[in-house]
């Protein structure tokens, strides 16, 4: 039998092209879903966040995660890289990832504009240190002052503010966004999204070139809106040494049951602290009545384990990592439309006043 060399040579060559193209596609797929992009955002009183995106497929139509390290004391060496391989499951799942570094913590420890940063108000410079030579970084490990952490909700405002040009660059979907919080940050958002519903700066409606009359018959279109889940990883009543029980009873009623983000709590079932404030907390959240018939709004009580926050995720065996996947992939949000966000406004900056100064009655 004879071989016609130059037939199979071809026919190899032929066949070698076709394995490249297929193989081609495959990579370019792959890197899309698998590259980690390095975030800085600037905080508008002058501190320089960093944090990673970690982009999915689904451009504009995905909707977001976002990953609070925990804060408060015992917290301060707290940073991004401890959810570990948690974002790129999450990525993997098919959400966009924002994982960051609050102020003070991991790599978000310098200030963009120190001037502005040292000079707001209630902002107190370190003893010893002369005005004219102010100090171009910060460490949480210097807190002294308990009312210090809620300036950390300009950190989340900053966020927000990133995503809304990440959503208007049509990379994702900045109005369908669940916050994962571990422990006291998660104080820290309830407070914080409780006032995206309250402030009129906060409200996407308001038109503040036209007359007041006009503006109160516009619908409301909240920037509290876009968030659609909460997950609390091991979230007590305490914001550093201070416990904000009262008002966290009026906040997180207000938005649950009025505002509808529904929220997923989970905690160990030997961290008797917290187990004991969520005894109580839950019915907050939804009528106890409800809960029986509403799994998306409730509790996952991991049982055996003091672990909390962070921690519950590291230990595969507790099965806390596919339970929030499962959850997210059950509730969140499938059908949100992508709209295009407001990329200039100015709130107040967030402090201890600002915090607590809109009435927690019944939210518009």
């Amino acid at each position: 039998m004879h071989f016609n060399h130059l037939s199979l040579d071809r026919r190899r060559l032929q066949i070698g092209m076709l394995l490249v193209a297929v193989f081609a596609a495959f990579p370019a797929a792959s890197a899309a879903q698998s590259a980690k992009e390095r975030a800085e955002i600037t905080t508008d009183d002058g501190v320089e966040l960093v944090g990673d995106w970690y982009p999915c497929d689904k451009g504009k139509n995905g909707a977001v995660i976002v990953l609070c390290h925990p804060i408060g004391p015992g917290k301060e060496g707290a940073k991004r890289q401890d959810w570990e391989k948690f974002p790129e499951k999450l990525q993997k799942a098919g959400y966009h990832v924002l994982a960051f570094d609050f102020r003070g913590h991991g790599d978000s420890t310098r200030l963009a504009d120190k001037t502005k940063y040292w000079t707001t108000p209630g902002r107190p410079i370190p003893a010893g240190v002369r005005p004219n030579n102010l100090p171009a970084t910060i460490s949480a490990r210097d807190w002294r002052n308990d009312n210090l952490l809620l300036w950390l909700g300009n950190d989340l405002l900053a966020v927000k503010k990133w995503l809304n040009l990440k959503n208007n660059a049509m990379e994702c979907n900045a109005s369908n966004i669940c916050l994962i919080c571990a422990e006291q940050a998660g104080v820290l958002a309830e407070l914080f999204i409780h006032n995206e519903y309250s402030d009129p700066n906060r409200d996407k409606a308001n038109d503040w070139s036209k007359p007041i009359a006009q503006q109160l018959r516009n619908p409301h279109k909240w920037e509290g809106d876009d968030y659609s889940r909460f997950i609390l990883l091991s979230m007590p009543d305490k914001l550093g040494m201070r416990s904000y029980r009262q008002l966290l009873k009026e906040r997180m009623t207000n938005l649950t049951q009025k505002r509808a983000i529904d929220t997923l709590t989970i905690y160990g079932g030997d961290d008797r602290d917290t187990k004991n404030f969520w005894n109580e907390a839950i019915k907050w959240i939804k009528p106890e009545k409800e809960l029986k018939e509403l799994e998306k709004t409730g509790r996952i009580e991991v049982p055996k384990t003091k672990l909390a926050g962070i921690n519950l995720l590291t230990n595969e065996a507790l099965g806390v990592e596919k339970a929030i996947l499962d959850y997210l992939e059950k509730y969140m949000p499938k059908g949100r439309p992508w709209q295009k966000q407001n990329e200039n406004e100015r709130p107040m900056l967030f402090d201890i006043a600002y915090a607590t100064r809109y009435p927690a009655g019944p939210l518009p």
